[in-house]
């Protein structure tokens, strides 16, 4: 339970300017709607537009193709579970791996889902997400 992701490690206020609640929610909605497909997780969003999606390849691999194709002056991972999955057995999951991929990549932000995701490593894994200035947002 000590992994599960929580809001109160929300870091949005220093990063409004550049996206405000309602974004990050639609976002996350974006997410919830290709995740009801049942092709994968998260998606990533390059100036407010889809740009990549999760496969059978998983997160990382999403990650590091992002970087070929980082032409973006915002970009952000949104990873959530899907409509239909049982989080019993399968959370989608982040860790210090997943952020330091997102930093090689070029990712600005991440937004995830409110005690639905498991974070691996949590104090290492927001050391790098504060190290970098990365914007963190749990839905």
């Amino acid at each position: 339970k000590d992994n599960l992701c929580s809001n109160k490690f929300n870091n949005i206020t220093k990063s409004k300017k550049v996206l405000k609640i309602r974004k990050i929610k639609e976002y996350f909605n974006m997410a919830k709607n290709f995740g009801s497909s049942d092709r994968g997780q998260a998606i990533i969003i390059g100036d407010g537009k889809i740009v990549l999606e999760e496969d059978f390849k998983g997160t990382d691999y999403l990650i590091k193709s992002f970087k070929f194709y980082n032409k973006y002056k915002f970009s952000c991972l949104v990873k959530v579970s899907k409509p239909q999955q049982d989080i019993r057995v399968d959370l989608p999951t982040i860790g210090p791996k997943t952020i330091e991929n997102m930093v090689v990549a070029g990712i600005n932000a991440i937004i995830v889902e409110h005690n639905k995701t498991f974070i691996e490593s949590p104090l290492t894994t927001f050391n790098i997400i504060n190290k970098n200035k990365i914007l963190f947002y749990a839905v």
